[in-house]
């Protein structure tokens, strides 16, 4: 089975208040997500994001529908 995961961490948009909150949730959920109780995920089968653009999350998007199972979550604006 092929899963992959996009992590990504947008609390330094552009015109907005940065927000440092974020970096610690998705290095939190990475952290679990390793773990037994979060799947044993391998860190080739995540990817983190900090900051994209819609360009780039739609290219990460685009490259994720080939996999079984995805799980995309975001933290920031």
């Amino acid at each position: 089975m092929k899963r992959v995961a996009l992590l990504i961490d947008a609390g330094g948009a552009v015109g907005k208040t940065a927000l440092s909150g974020t970096t610690v949730d998705v290095t939190r959920l990475r952290t679990w997500m390793v773990s037994p109780f979060g799947g044993a995920w391998k860190e080739e089968e995540i990817v983190t994001l900090t900051n994209p653009n819609e360009a780039r999350v739609i290219s990460q998007v685009k490259m994720m529908q080939s996999a079984d199972y995805a799980f995309v979550s975001f933290s920031g604006h």
